[in-house]
């Protein structure tokens, strides 16, 4: 069997610090998951 890390993954170099922003045409895009219409259950 071959061991395999799930983790092992890249990451864009524009999102390696926390935080980051998105390009304008990206956040465009995600807004709809960006946006919080309620609120959780705690």
């Amino acid at each position: 069997m071959k061991t395999i890390n799930p983790f092992d993954f890249f990451v864009e170099e524009s999102v390696e610090d926390f935080p980051f922003t998105y390009k304008p045409d990206l956040k465009k895009e995600l807004l709809p998951y960006l946006e919080i219409t309620e609120d959780g259950p705690f």
